[in-house]
């Protein structure tokens, strides 16, 4: 699922759970209309933390291509030297 489209799926049910809460009068059905809205802020956190470490493992990723392209440059750089004198 996007991650935009979650963030506003969890922001529509925090909100719905909320007015709930409010239109509801005092008792059971109050405090059992709150529920979502825990459930909503807990699973938005949970979803900032996978899209931080998916984020964090695409710049992991991306520094050692770039280590890796750097670390080949100055050898194929030599070879084409070589070849280049050889003709």
């Amino acid at each position: 699922m996007n991650s935009k489209l979650m963030y506003v799926a969890l922001a529509t049910v925090f909100v719905l759970s909320v007015a709930a809460y409010l239109i509801f009068p005092g008792g059971t059905m109050r405090d059992l209309a709150a529920i979502p809205a825990i459930g909503a802020l807990f699973s938005a956190l949970f979803q900032i933390l996978r899209d931080r470490l998916a984020h964090e493992r695409a710049l992991t990723v991306l520094g050692l291509q770039n280590s890796f392209a750097i670390g080949a440059m100055p050898h194929l750089a030599n070879v084409a030297f070589d070849k280049h004198v050889l003709f």
